[in-house]
């Protein structure tokens, strides 16, 4: 088939192959045809079906080569023959011939060129023996020879010793010539000696099927592969690693997991790769913490935090995450890795450490063996109120537990002792945010594995409670003893006072009394000398001798009148001090001297109609006496005391052979008591009876027109109360029997604590008029204060002492006097000045009785004895020839 007869693409293509016979590749080809690889590929088959050119496969990797078919002898191609034979011109042919010709040595020319400004690769011509015959600027770079150095040098000059001693050069060109190409890679040599990982491209050369040499391309690999090398170091860790690794698209996609992911997880690698990590997920987390999440990491920012998650069965595990962003070339994020730390048993470990050192009531810390604190529990640090940082790091004494009396050295000494190894136990107290506590302290020292002390674990535990229990049971038992032991005295004494005639037996017997009871040390009255304006000690009774203290001011500005004695004198009440000492001692009624070894003192008022005659202290070795029991017994005893004191100096005034009369005038009575009213007509105060609730009764007489007045007062006076009509002669309108209720009667007690008695109360015209009857042994200015005490402006008209009138009747009344109870004695007073005798009677029982604040059966009980008492003493009455009156 002639030329003409070749379709116009395949003549285009046959152009291309010369007479030289020198093969051409299909991408050398397709490049001068600028077409695409495949569809040059399918004109050089045709033209070989047309016998044009002819093709073989050259090497292992059965690479295709075309050449044009045998030449004629004239050295023209089998082109240029089909247009001699068909008649074609050669001179027409000879432009395009030519053009063509100079467009491949262009081509040749663009092509060197391109080669030699390569500079990632070396790339170079070898003559068939190997050596050196083009040079170009990446073989320069890669290698370090310039072309005057290595033009001409054999090739083996980049191979190591021991592969030129190997015979790899040789070996390498070989192979090429044989299998049409050989690719090695390997340790090269550059010119200063130092050595880089090559890829090695050999081909042969052939022209018109002889080898003219080889074309060798050499990349440098030694960053690549150093970066495999990391990488595959880095995935034999990440293999390895206990961490649970995964790898995802930006949507979450796992696209790759670790052994460690497959251990924990229980998921193979099959199973999670192509899911999400949805697959884990354990509900324990709501959609706002995945949501925090997420926009963590699309911003670019590594997310760390603590996830709950759930294995293939369902169990439940805790993981360490940490999530990071991996960009692209671009710096696009493209993929995220999570590295997963499993740690469930550490916080199983952590909620055991919390149960132990946090969720328990005990005080518990770590520290240096220098007493420096590392760690202190919640316990610790919520009793104190303290936050973690404000301890740590501090020497424990100096810490906020140990600012509490002598708590810091007591510490201090506990860790010297413990960092010597002793194991150090003891009791003291503590500061607390809202509390001092008392603790059960102790340090226990800690080894390591040379023996050395390498921490100190001191512990607390608060024994407030229990110790306050101990002391309370201790208090309570000790209470009950002095209890005991109080109302053992009370007892002899109430026995005892009652048989003793003067004050000076009564005041012996009850301090001898406490003095013989083991919860007493010291037992004294004092009482006001009004001469000198202080408390003296009248009487006392010790173990161990006198122990009386010097005299005590009644004046309040004294601050020694500040003392229980004192204060007890003033209010009237018992007082109580704990904690006796040398300095607090001095405003005791006991030498301060003596008050080593006493711990508590009470005074106790001796009281009689709530005036009173004296002071009782009473003195112990108990730190914490005289409690609310023991004091309302002691209050009960001076009220006895008091009482049997008045009683026995009335005795001796009504049975003094001398008696004194002392006659006082208050002018203005009405005004001075603050009553406003008409000071009209007359009245007298005949008798005063005591009532069961402490107040009293008082019965007199008064004109008609001193009604108003005695309204007056029951209405304004807070004291008064009533009155209650007894009786009135109306025949004659001159008296009318009257009872006023009073809850105070400061005249009447002052008076009578003095040692005195009233004998008659007048009023009249507004002014008062009193005469007071007092032994001449008792102190007269006394009785005085003791009136003016009550009304200020009262005035001393007389004092006269004459002998007392023995006449049976008065005899009569004083017996009478002593063997009736005080009760029984007001009964039948009361009885008799309501009218109860009277007939018809003016009053009942139970008005009598509800007048007394007692019930009927009771008053009935008391007036039947004290009736009774009258008559026996009516029936056995004489009187002796000296006019004296005697019972029997």
């Amino acid at each position: 088939m002639t030329s003409s007869s070749l379709p116009k693409v395949l003549r285009e293509t046959l152009v291309l192959f010369d007479g030289s016979g020198a093969p051409q590749t299909t991408t050398e080809v397709a490049e001068r045809l600028d077409l695409g690889r495949r569809s040059t590929y399918e004109r050089l088959t045709r033209l070989v079906d047309h016998d044009r050119i002819e093709t073989k496969k050259v090497g292992a990797n059965g690479r295709v080569w075309w050449r044009s078919t045998t030449t004629n002898t004239a050295g023209q191609s089998a082109s240029a023959q089909d247009r001699s034979a068909t008649g074609e011109s050669d001179i027409d042919d000879t432009p395009v011939r030519k053009q063509f010709e100079r467009g491949r040595q262009d081509d040749r020319r663009t092509f060197e060129l391109l080669v030699d400004a390569v500079k990632e690769y070396a790339i170079f011509f070898l003559t068939p023996d190997g050596h050196v015959r083009t040079w170009n600027r990446g073989a320069e770079r890669i290698k370090g020879y310039n072309p005057a150095e290595i033009l001409g040098e054999h090739f083996s000059t980049f191979y190591t010793e021991d592969d030129r001693a190997a015979d790899v050069p040789e070996q390498n060109l070989s192979e090429a010539a044989n299998q049409g190409s050989v690719t090695d890679e390997g340790w090269r040599v550059r010119a200063d000696g130092s050595e880089f990982w090559a890829n090695v491209v050999i081909t042969p050369i052939y022209d018109d099927g002889t080898l003219t040499g080889y074309a060798k391309v050499t990349r440098d690999m030694t960053e690549r592969r150093e970066r495999e090398r990391r990488l595959r170091t880095f995935r034999k860790a990440v293999d390895a690693a206990a961490h649970s690794i995964s790898y995802t698209d930006t949507d979450g996609t796992i696209e790759y997991v670790n052994p460690a992911f497959e251990e924990t997880t229980g998921y193979s690698a099959e199973e999670a790769i192509g899911q999400t990590p949805r697959l884990l997920k354990s509900g324990a987390h709501d959609q706002s913490f995945y949501e925090e999440l997420w926009n963590t990491i699309l911003k670019g920012d590594t997310w760390r935090g603590e996830i709950v998650n759930t294995t293939k069965d369902g169990d439940r595990y805790i993981v360490e995450q940490t999530i990071a962003p991996v960009e692209d070339e671009s710096g696009e994020i493209a993929h995220l890795a999570a590295v997963n730390a499993d740690i469930t048993e550490r916080k199983d470990r952590e909620h055991r450490y919390d149960a132990v050192f946090n969720q328990t009531y005990q005080f518990t810390g770590l520290l240096e063996p220098d007493g420096t604190l590392i760690e202190a529990n919640e316990s610790a640090l919520t009793f104190g109120g303290l936050d973690r940082a404000e301890v740590v790091g501090k020497k424990i004494w100096n810490a906020f537990w140990s600012q509490h009396d002598e708590a810091a050295e007591q510490v201090r000494e506990a860790v010297e002792r413990a960092r010597d190894g002793e194991f150090v136990r003891q009791e003291f107290e503590v500061q607390g945010a809202n509390r001092a506590a008392i603790i059960d302290f102790s340090i226990r020292p800690v080894t390591d594995d040379h023996g050395e002390i390498a921490y100190l674990i001191p512990e607390g535990r608060d024994i407030t409670d229990r110790v306050k229990a101990e002391r309370e049971t201790q208090r309570n038992r000790d209470h009950l003893a002095a209890l005991n032991h109080v109302n053992t005295v009370v007892h002899e004494i109430t026995n005892l006072v009652i048989e003793q005639s003067t004050r000076e037996e009564i005041e012996r017997t009850v301090c001898e009394a406490f003095a013989d009871v083991d919860s007493y040390e010291y037992a004294c009255i004092g009482d006001v000398d009004r001469m000198s304006q202080t408390m003296t000690v009248r009487t006392s009774c010790s173990v161990e001798g006198n122990r009386d203290g010097s005299p005590l001011p009644i004046d309040p500005k004294d601050e020694r009148s500040e003392g229980p004695t004192m204060r007890a004198f003033r209010t009237g009440t018992i007082q109580v001090r704990n904690g006796v000492d040398t300095d607090s001692g001095r405003d005791l009624l006991a030498d301060p001297v003596d008050t080593h070894g006493i711990r508590s003192v009470a005074a106790i008022p001796l009281v009689h109609d709530d005036m009173v005659s004296g002071v009782l202290n009473v003195y112990t070795d108990r730190p914490n006496a005289f409690e609310d029991h023991e004091q309302a017994v002691l209050g009960q005893l001076g009220e006895i005391v008091g009482q049997a004191i008045a009683a026995t100096e009335r005795k001796q005034a009504l049975m003094s052979d001398e008696i004194i009369e002392l006659e006082y005038h208050v002018p203005a009575v009405l005004e001075s008591m603050g009553v406003d009213a008409a000071a009209d007509g007359r009245f007298t105060l005949d008798d005063v009876v005591a009532t069961s609730d402490g107040g009293y009764l008082m019965y007199g007489t008064m004109t008609p027109d001193a009604r108003g007045t005695i309204d007056a007062l029951t209405e304004q006076h807070p004291h008064y109360w009533g009155p209650v009509i007894v009786s009135s002669e109306e025949e004659k309108e001159e008296s009318i029997r009257f009872q006023v209720r009073v809850t105070e009667f400061p005249l009447q007690s002052g008076v009578v604590s003095e040692g005195g008695f009233v004998e008659e109360l007048l009023f009249e015209d507004g002014d008062f008029d009193l005469r007071v009857y007092v032994p001449p042994s008792e102190d007269v200015s006394a009785i005085t204060e003791a009136v003016e005490g009550t009304y200020p402006t009262a005035q001393l008209l007389a004092k006269r002492q004459f002998p007392r009138s023995h006449d049976s009747m008065s005899e009569l009344r004083q017996s009478l006097s002593e063997e009736l109870t005080d009760r029984q004695q007001a009964v039948l007073e009361a009885a008799y000045h309501r009218g109860y005798f009277e007939w018809p009677r003016d009053a009942s029982g139970e008005a009598v009785a509800d007048s007394l604040g007692i019930a009927p059966p009771t008053f009935s009980q008391h007036l039947r004895k004290a009736e009774k008492t009258v008559v026996e003493s009516l029936f056995s009455f004489t009187t002796q020839p000296n006019g004296h009156y005697s019972g029997h």
